[in-house]
């Protein structure tokens, strides 16, 4: 999994290898203070804190608002989208189904079905 970070214009970029060590450090260094101000008990190991980025959340490695590190998690497949039909004789995508006096009909034909 790659480890993306964050830059001040709020775009996110990936963290080379060689420099993931210096992130986690950075955040490690963080850990004492920080971790009980957000109520949470201090990381102390890399492990931890991969551990802790694969849930999802994301973590400081400085003060500036923008100085965050998180794991790009593989996105969920988006589910099929499910077609249908019409009386009109269009496919249409099962939510844009219009209801009609003479059956159902797409978006396009509505008009012309609905008289």
């Amino acid at each position: 999994m790659q480890l993306l970070k964050q830059y001040s214009n709020g775009m996110w970029d990936s963290i080379k290898p060689e420099e993931e060590d210096y992130y986690i450090e950075a955040i490690l260094k963080r850990e004492s203070w920080f971790a009980p101000r957000v109520g949470r008990e201090p990381m102390t190991t890399k492990e931890q804190v991969m551990e802790y980025l694969k849930t999802g959340k994301k973590l400081d490695y400085d003060d500036e608002w923008y100085a965050v590190i998180k794991i790009d998690l593989p996105k969920k497949p988006m589910p099929p989208v499910e077609m249908v039909k019409c009386d009109c004789g269009h496919t249409v995508p099962k939510c844009s189904v219009m209801s009609t006096s003479t059956g159902t009909s797409c978006p396009e034909c509505y008009d012309r079905m609905s008289m």
